[in-house]
């Protein structure tokens, strides 16, 4: 769990630099009006996101990569953070990341020497989530400000197809047909009640 915890504070730390000045940015033109409930919904993000990106990454050394990540695809807290409470989708997307590199900083620098030798191994991996798994998840975030879960859920989804087939081919998982035909019947599931 050690590795995990250095990788995601690793990821959750190129983030948490990688979009202060696009914040800062978005900030300045919009400020946001902040009260005692969005700082709820904004800290309690970072606690939530920290351990699901550790049980995550738990998961998929326990498990294969087409049964842990269609389990994993939930997510209601944000949701409601963005639509009932009117925290913008950028500064919740980002406190998500910095409360992960905060919670996360003890366990990452315990260890310093293998912390800069996961960097050094890993460093292309760590700022390339740092930068796309963010944004794809402050994209999911601003759909939800305009629509419904019920029309978001359907596209967000489909990347379970997606990754029964990586843990096909990347990964060399079994049961290919039986894996394909779970992940459908959830795209599926979404997609009828969407319609419905």
């Amino acid at each position: 769990m050690a590795g995990a915890a250095r990788f995601v504070w690793l990821m959750s730390a190129a983030a948490t630099v990688l979009y202060a000045p696009v914040l800062a940015v978005s900030l300045t033109i919009s400020p946001p009006q902040l009260t005692a409930r969005s700082w709820l919904f904004l800290i309690g993000t970072g606690i939530l996101q920290a351990g699901y990106f550790l049980f995550l990454q738990w998961s998929y050394r326990a498990g294969d990569l087409s049964a842990v990540y269609p389990i994993g695809r939930g997510s209601v807290w944000d949701k409601v953070a963005v639509t009932t409470v009117g925290n913008p989708p950028l500064l919740q997307g980002y406190a998500s990341v910095l409360g992960m590199a905060v919670m996360l900083a003890p366990a990452a620098l315990a260890d310093r020497a293998r912390l800069r030798q996961t960097w050094h191994r890993y460093r292309r991996q760590a700022v390339g989530a740092g930068l796309l798994s963010p944004l794809a998840y402050i994209l999911v975030l601003i759909a939800m400000t305009f629509t419904s879960v019920a029309a978001v859920a359907p596209a967000r989804e489909v990347s379970v197809l997606f990754g029964v087939v990586l843990g096909r081919r990347l990964l060399g998982e079994g049961g290919l047909a039986r894996r394909l035909a779970g992940g459908a019947a959830i795209v599926i599931g979404v997609i009828a009640v969407a319609v419905g």
